[in-house]
């Protein structure tokens, strides 16, 4: 799945939910461009998911 935006603060909340309904879903992983993504998933401990960043 790629999560390919770079996400504002205002935007936070919806990428939070996003993410979470990709880790309950168990996505094989995610691409993602913005690294405040990844800290999200940190934050949130999005166990399931497994990520790979573009350059």
């Amino acid at each position: 799945m790629t999560v390919n935006n770079l996400v504002s603060n205002d935007e936070i909340n919806e990428a939070v939910e996003y993410l979470d309904f990709l880790n309950s879903i168990s996505v094989d992983g995610i691409i993602v461009q913005d690294t405040g993504i990844l800290q999200i998933c940190q934050d949130h401990q999005f166990n399931n998911l497994k990520f790979t960043r573009l350059s």
